[in-house]
């Protein structure tokens, strides 16, 4: 069976994208002469620079600390393993081709159109419907079961496994999840590029290139059907809205203290049912703000900053900075599913964070994906047991 060693590039992954991701922020507010949006201040570059400067700090101070030196090596995978990891993927390839066949495949045979399915899929979760209910649970379990297939693969045969990813973005097509896409694709080549066996030169130069198209795929599947509709240079205008309206909307809420609101932003959504104290419960999508155009995106930066100010900002961005590295140092030392999700959901989190705040946002998927992680690693071990 093949193996890799984990190159030292793994590590620094988060870092390097939440840094070259505010880079190319800060590069078109202040180089590009044509942009749309152009209120666009001192006091908002400083607070960027805050935060990516309390990032890296955490980062590297994480590095300095002799953490993960208790931490067990890789192990090898056995013969069992393989035959456990082989009949949990033809499992998992029948699971993904019944959802893709009944969200994409009987849609388009009707003459509808994925957005229209999409809303069907939509109001039937938001009335109760259990059939809707059950379906979106099934498709949790088969995006995770795909994810952890994937990693299986890598890990067994050393190789990229391409007709498998395809099946996954088919699956996440199929979910009508842009964040599943997004996360599931970050997750991915964390796993990969942490058992490359190229060159750091080469190894980095594939990241440029996934960081992107990461960028691509997330303004792509931002960008409306009215917009898609549009001629070239509308679907130009829509593109650079949904990739630089989070800072201009975040340095709108700087301004105007718009929007505003009396709960903690920075607790997640899903804390709110089983902590009533913590008052109302903020919104899912935040509302469209008086710029040109209106936008509704407010950058990373805006949930710390707005409940706790300068120092929130600095403090949120530090942790998130030592945690994204502690994970990456613990998946280098032993990669195993759990840390490979972690890590590449602080490699996802990290990307948005000029469009989104997914540090935050995101954790009711990463923990979808962590718990359907754990039910796939329950049901290998039956499966390797069975075969010993």
């Amino acid at each position: 069976m093949a193996s890799s060693t984990p190159n030292r590039l793994s590590e620094y992954l988060p870092m390097l994208a939440f840094v070259a991701a505010w880079l190319l922020q800060i590069a078109y507010f202040m180089g590009y002469e044509s942009r749309i949006f152009f209120t666009y201040g001192f006091e908002i570059i400083s607070l960027i620079l805050l935060a990516v400067g309390a990032y890296v700090t955490g980062y590297l101070a994480c590095k300095i600390l002799p953490l993960g030196k208790g931490v067990a090596e890789v192990s090898t995978v056995t013969l069992s393993d393989a035959r456990a990891a082989k009949i949990l993927m033809q499992v998992t390839i029948v699971m993904a081709a019944c959802l893709i066949s009944a969200n994409i495949l009987l849609p388009l045979a009707r003459g509808m159109s994925l957005s229209s399915a999409r809303e069907m899929a939509l109001e039937g979760w938001e009335t109760g419907s259990v059939v809707t209910r059950i379906v979106a649970i099934a498709v949790n379990v088969t995006i995770s079961f795909s994810l952890m297939a994937i990693i299986d693969r890598i890990d067994i045969k050393g190789r990229f496994p391409l007709l498998l990813v395809l099946l996954f973005i088919a699956l996440t097509i199929a979910a009508y999840s842009r964040a599943h896409l997004l996360m599931g694709l970050s997750i991915i080549s964390t796993k990969w590029i942490s058992q490359s066996k190229y060159r750091l030169s080469y190894i980095f130069f594939v990241f440029m290139l996934f960081s992107a198209l990461f960028s691509i795929l997330s303004v792509i599947t931002s960008v409306g059907s009215a917009d898609r509709g549009s001629g070239i240079e509308d679907i130009l205008k829509s593109v650079e809205v949904y990739a630089f309206g989070g800072v201009a909307g975040f340095e709108f809420f700087y301004t105007t203290g718009f929007p505003q609101y009396a709960s903690l932003l920075t607790v997640p959504r899903f804390m709110y049912f089983f902590l009533p104290g913590l008052g109302a419960l903020p919104p899912s999508y935040f509302p469209f703000i008086d710029t040109v155009p209106p936008i509704n995106v407010f950058s990373a930066l805006y949930p710390p900053f707005h409940d706790f100010g300068h120092v929130g900002l600095a403090g949120f961005f530090l942790f998130y900075g030592f945690i994204s590295a502690l994970v990456a140092l613990l998946f280098q030392r032993k990669a195993n599913r759990y840390l490979c999700v972690l890590s590449g959901f602080l490699l996802y989190a990290a990307l948005m964070s000029p469009f989104d705040d997914q540090f935050i946002r995101g954790l009711t998927i990463l923990i979808l994906m962590l718990t359907g992680a754990a039910l796939y690693g329950l049901i290998r071990r039956m499966i390797r047991m069975g075969l010993e």
